[in-house]
């Protein structure tokens, strides 16, 4: 297969699980994705890993004490890139929408993540943010569909 062939493919896989009728939808297609989600991320910008621990290592500066959410971490790759890279030792928790993502990043060498499954888009009432504050959060691709709308904040 030719690296074109290769980037259309990845450039599918991401449609389907984007542009879906429904949740259920979407997920069914990352459950899919997942099994090839670390090797198509690789081909189509497998740099945006690197960027994040660029980025991290210049924002946070306490790599013991700090508490961090990877929001919308997929299989971990950033998270595993920041932890290894840079050797950090705080507190790092992965947080996505699906749970098939989230068991093949607990499946990698070297996981010491805290896995968050679904908390908002299922309950945010009870999200572990309220009690729990991040030192710092990081978003990289993140992928999702939903129904919600965005609505001014009334006062």
């Amino acid at each position: 297969m030719s690296n074109q062939q290769l980037e259309e493919k990845c450039l599918e896989n991401i449609k389907r699980v984007v542009w879906c009728k429904t949740a259920e939808e979407s997920q069914n297609h990352y459950k899919v994705w997942s099994e090839q989600y670390d090797t198509e991320l690789a081909i189509i910008g497998g740099s945006g890993s690197q960027a994040a621990t660029n980025m991290f290592s210049k924002h946070v500066k306490d790599k013991i004490n700090s508490v961090v959410l990877d929001l919308g971490g997929g299989t971990g790759t950033s998270s595993l890139f920041i932890r290894n890279q840079l050797q950090f030792q705080g507190e790092l928790d992965i947080l996505d929408a699906n749970i098939e993502m989230l068991y093949k990043a607990s499946q990698k060498k070297n996981w010491m993540f805290g896995i968050l499954f679904d908390t908002l888009l299922e309950n945010l009432g009870n999200s572990p943010f309220v009690t729990n504050p991040m030192t710092s959060l990081f978003l990289l691709g993140l992928l999702f569909q939903t129904t919600f709308r965005r609505q001014p904040f009334k006062e």
